[in-house]
């Protein structure tokens, strides 16, 4: 049965170089943040190609990849100097099924780096692409990029969005000294039940990815290093 509580997530990026650095700081931010939308009832779901690699692409794998974007709510995109044929396919994608049907809603990040005249050009085109039908934020720090991050889920509208505004609105008032939201609209107790896993460093990339998102949602990552 579809969680309703649970908003998708399919992150996008080349599977080498700094955009999949940058792709890894997003996977690891939004675990974090779903963590903190599990305590309010809500869930956040992360899809994409954390689990795959090019001997996984092939033989129709990139379909299933393609089906994941279909299926999310928001697609997220972190680029770097340049635009793989693969992640370029993904955005085309996402854009067409945002536009049939208004999901998912697209966000491409770029990052500032060094780059080629032609990978450049590639940039251009996708930001050309994402006029009036996605968001794209060019950036050269991370960090300046988190309270974005949480703009997907803010304007998703659903559950989480719920989840994440109460949250905040919390957090807000706690340092303000105003009635927080509980206390302002009658929220009653959050039961948590957690499940602590602990994940060896032993294992390699791939394997401890794929196990994190396996059991992402179900559970509270203790350790993921």
């Amino acid at each position: 049965m579809e969680n309703s509580a649970a908003i998708k997530i399919f992150v996008g990026s080349s599977i080498n170089g700094t955009a999949r650095d940058e792709r890894d700081k997003t996977d690891d931010y939004f675990y974090k943040l779903g963590d903190e939308l599990q305590l309010r009832g809500a869930q956040l779901r992360l899809f994409g190609c954390i689990t795959w690699d090019n001997r996984m692409r092939e033989g129709g794998s990139q379909k299933a990849l393609n089906e994941m974007i279909e299926g999310s709510d928001a697609a997220v995109f972190m680029l770097a100097g340049d635009v793989g044929e693969y992640t370029r396919e993904e955005i085309d994608i996402a854009l067409a099924a945002s536009k049939k049907s208004g999901k998912p809603k697209v966000y491409i990040f770029s990052k500032k780096t060094n780059s080629t005249p032609e990978g450049e050009d590639r940039i251009a085109q996708v930001k050309a692409a994402c006029a009036g039908r996605a968001e794209f934020f060019e950036y050269e720090e991370f960090d300046k990029i988190k309270d974005s991050l949480r703009d997907v889920v803010r304007k998703d509208g659903g559950q989480a969005s719920a989840a994440l505004q109460a949250i905040e609105y919390r957090r807000k008032s706690a340092q303000s000294g105003y009635k927080t939201f509980d206390e302002k609209y009658g929220g009653g107790d959050v039961k948590i039940s957690n499940i602590y896993v602990f994940i060896s460093s032993a294992l390699n990339e791939t394997a401890r990815r794929k196990l994190c998102n396996e059991i992402h949602g179900m559970g509270h990552l203790l350790d993921d290093v």
